[in-house]
């Protein structure tokens, strides 16, 4: 979570913000397919291809939606979580810039800074999408500092200044992650067929009557629905 389009899914060319997108599904675990490429547990999360159970109602499932969404947000993907990610991005950068011979590994970047490996992780791929680090020999093992950041930056201050203009902000991380308690965009899309639940355009119209606006992710095969 960065504030930024620079951390956005494909939602973001129709307007929409990752952070203020409920994902979710009224039709888990129902599917009629059971594509090889799904991401989805099929083999053993499904329970076939019929609603067979009543279906909730539309304004009970999105007020629980609601709830779980903001129980996420506070609890399990906390405010610090990304702040202290910031702070790692800035260690990493500086760690890389103070050993700037060779490449560095998960494993040498976890002991050179004294956190986690998947912290580690979580900060790398942000400053991959940046391209503020580069995968040495495209081996998925490695990583580089990028050149100009070699050659020009020198400092811890330097660093802090380039990854607030290019990337994200203190104030920025603090604002997205509290407009994300308020979400404005449901993608019913999660698992699951969703056209299978029976209440479709009711749940849709009541998301419209909370100001959201909707996706609908199908695969196509049920039109009446």
């Amino acid at each position: 979570m960065t504030g930024r389009e620079n951390r956005n899914c494909y939602k973001g060319i129709f307007g929409v913000k990752s952070h203020k997108c409920l994902q979710n599904t009224p039709s888990l675990p129902f599917c009629n397919h059971q594509c090889v490429f799904c991401w989805r547990d099929i083999e053993v999360g499904s329970l076939g291809s019929e609603f067979i159970v009543k279906p909730d109602e539309p304004k009970d499932i999105i007020h629980e939606m609601l709830r779980h969404h903001r129980d996420i947000i506070k609890n399990h993907l906390p405010l610090r979580r990304y702040l202290d990610n910031y702070e790692i991005m800035i260690d990493l950068l500086y760690y890389m810039l103070r050993n700037k011979d060779g490449s560095h590994s998960l494993n040498s970047l976890k002991n050179g800074i004294h956190v986690s490996k998947n912290k580690i992780e979580r900060a790398i791929n942000l400053l991959k999408n940046q391209h503020f680090i580069t995968l040495k020999n495209n081996d998925f093992i490695d990583f580089e500092l990028d050149d100009d950041i070699r050659c020009c930056i020198d400092s811890r201050e330097e660093i802090e200044v380039l990854v607030n203009r290019a990337l994200t902000t203190p104030d920025e991380i603090m604002q997205a992650h509290s407009e994300a308690m308020t979400p404005n965009h449901a993608a019913i899309s999660l698992d699951g067929e969703p056209l299978l639940y029976p209440k479709m355009s009711d749940l849709v119209q009541e998301f419209k009557n909370r100001s959201m606006t909707t996706f609908i992710v199908t695969n196509g095969t049920l039109p009446e629905g």
